[in-house]
């Protein structure tokens, strides 16, 4: 049987007697051989470079050596019918010493991936947890998530939380460390549905959305040691509509001398009413300071969102008729909200003299 290609030929070695038709048996013409051992490299070639398609087989290891430039790669092409291309693995260019993986003996469950016990030996693991003892820095962008959530390990005395590196100050130095108190329980913080900044309960902080405490049946919502109420102080005369905002201050405070009698219309600012702001059961207490000269002027009409239909006014002893000369007047105004654009507003003034 001529022998076309390597993997033709027979471990028996008076069998291979014919090299792709050339005869090189006992007797054959000396120009046979040449012909024959120029046959047989010309198949070397094609087994070398993969074009005699032959299978191979390897008792024992398998090596491939690096070149002086990089490690060396394992290629694996993709079908001929449709190109060229393949998928790969290469050796680092620098090991510092030796390491060999010994996979698993069966394939593993779906979704499942190859784990090492950091002695080279893999097996398949579920892909959502990843379970270590030792400390782990994760490099780029890395999403951890599955549908039960992720949990990083058993918290002890002496090792630290979650670790986020930072840019904080240009350097990558700065970290955030997530570290829980001494539990009691498992315990659950969720976070809000809104890209957001975490306050820190030492930390000096500006909440510009509406924060709501609600406390409980038996316990306050809030206690406060202490406490400043904003105060915007003016150099303005009072006198006909002053629209008072309350997202603004709590106290207004006007030094110049009133001119005129005034109107007072409340509203949350200049783009959002009152009524918008305040939900209904919902209160405000504000104060409007008006320094009077010689000749006194007082508040003789109280609006909200810019009408008096809808507002309730009680004043405290009855609604002053004239103001107090050489003074000061405090004005104290509690509006309830009682409705949709329905207020109560219970008033007083207060003079303050040297």
């Amino acid at each position: 049987m001529p022998r076309a290609k390597i993997s033709e030929f027979s471990t028996t070695a008076g069998d291979n007697t014919d090299i792709d038709g050339i005869n090189i048996g006992e007797g054959c013409a000396p120009s046979g051989i040449n012909d024959a051992i120029r046959e047989l490299m010309a198949q070397l070639k094609d087994f070398q470079s993969g074009a005699a398609g032959d299978n191979i087989t390897v008792v024992g290891t398998l090596a491939a050596k690096g070149t002086s430039s990089s490690g060396a790669d394992l290629k694996l092409y993709e079908d001929t019918d449709n190109g060229t291309n393949y998928v790969g693995f290469m050796a680092p260019a620098s090991i510092a010493s030796n390491v060999q993986w010994t996979l698993p003996g069966a394939d593993g469950s779906a979704n499942q991936v190859l784990s090492t016990n950091g002695s080279g030996v893999l097996s398949w693991a579920s892909g959502g947890n990843v379970s270590t003892s030792a400390n782990n820095a994760f490099t780029g962008a890395n999403t951890f998530y599955n549908a039960t959530g992720q949990t990083f390990g058993t918290a002890t005395s002496s090792e630290d939380g979650i670790i986020v590196a930072g840019r904080a100050g240009g350097s990558s130095s700065y970290r955030v460390t997530l570290t829980p108190g001494t539990l009691t329980a498992s315990r659950t913080a969720t976070f809000p549905d809104a890209t957001t900044t975490i306050a820190g309960l030492s930390v000096a902080q500006t909440f510009t959305a509406t924060q709501t405490f609600s406390g409980s049946s038996s316990a306050l919502a809030m206690v406060l040691n202490d406490a400043a109420e904003v105060a915007t102080v003016s150099a303005t005369a009072a006198t006909g509509t002053i629209n008072y905002d309350i997202t603004t201050q709590s106290v207004l405070y006007y030094t110049s001398n009133a001119s005129a009698n005034w109107t007072v219309n409340f509203r949350a600012s200049s783009g959002t009413s009152l009524n918008t702001a305040l939900a209904t059961g919902q209160s405000m207490t504000v104060a409007f300071l008006v320094t009077q000269g010689s000749t006194a002027y007082f508040n003789n009409s109280i609006q909200v969102d810019g009408t008096t239909s809808g507002v309730t006014v009680r004043w405290l002893g009855g609604a002053p008729t004239a103001g107090n000369a050489s003074g000061i007047d405090s004005y104290r105004y509690l509006i309830i909200k009682t409705g949709s654009a329905t207020f109560t507003v219970l008033a007083s003034v207060t003079q303050f003299k040297a």
